[in-house]
């Protein structure tokens, strides 16, 4: 074996498709919110426990310090490697701040681009998608980002190739990586039990301000067809 040429093909990453990309930021996306949400849920618990131990009778009692209690909860609830731990520095700044049972902040600077601004995003591409209008490709995406924060005060500040790619990376789930859908997925993109209730409540409260209903409970019709139905029937 040649050490140059097994070198360039074991270190060369296979290319991926889109679908195969999307799938991988999925799943990448889905285990990084499970473990936060596990890591949430015992800072909440061990800064509570950690307050009623500092405040209550077993103030000062030993396996009750800031450094047990990280302790135990990391081995109850953070079992995994992979999982983000609780430290005794990270309590000891909680309860100072009365943070306490809530969850922690969130570390570094603020972002710019927010979950919020891609989700909406998102939903666009795919509106764009099931309508037929076009194509939610990088170029049209692209151009309407950068029309939307024309006059608003995003104008000038955010980057439309960078915000279309967290897009991508933030929301795998809804941006489908075809370039258009036929009729069959358009039905099963738009029958959902949420599209259907919404579009029956808009018709109901149309139909209240037209004064054709009314919105109290009664009766729509006697129950006189279906007996006159079943009766002939037999006959």
């Amino acid at each position: 074996m040649e050490p140059e040429s097994t070198a360039k093909i074991m270190n060369k990453r296979p290319r991926r498709s889109r679908d195969q990309v999307c799938r991988d930021r999925f799943v990448e996306n889905s285990v990084k919110d499970f473990r936060e949400a596990k890591y949430v849920a015992a800072f909440k618990k061990a800064t509570s426990y950690a307050q009623e131990a500092r405040e209550g009778a077993n103030k000062g009692k030993r396996g009750f310090g800031l450094r047990d209690v990280a302790a135990k909860f990391n081995k109850e609830m953070l079992t995994s490697p992979n999982d983000k731990k609780i430290t005794k520095s990270s309590l000891d700044r909680a309860l100072n701040n009365g943070m306490a049972g809530r969850t922690p902040p969130k570390r570094g600077r603020k972002a710019i681009v927010t979950k919020e601004i891609t989700g909406v995003l998102a939903e666009h591409a795919v509106m764009m998608q099931v309508s037929g209008e076009g194509e939610a490709n990088s170029k049209n995406m692209i151009n309407t980002i950068t029309a939307l924060t024309v006059g608003t005060e995003h104008e000038g500040t955010m980057n439309a190739p960078y915000v279309y790619r967290k897009t991508m990376r933030n929301h795998p789930e809804v941006m489908n990586p075809v370039s258009k859908k036929g009729s069959e997925d358009r039905r099963v993109d738009w029958l959902t039990f949420k599209n259907l209730n919404d579009w029956t409540d808009a018709a109901k409260r149309v139909l209240i301000e037209l004064d054709l209903v009314k919105d109290e409970p009664g009766l729509i019709s006697k129950l006189l067809c279906p007996y006159v139905v079943l009766n002939s029937y037999h006959m």
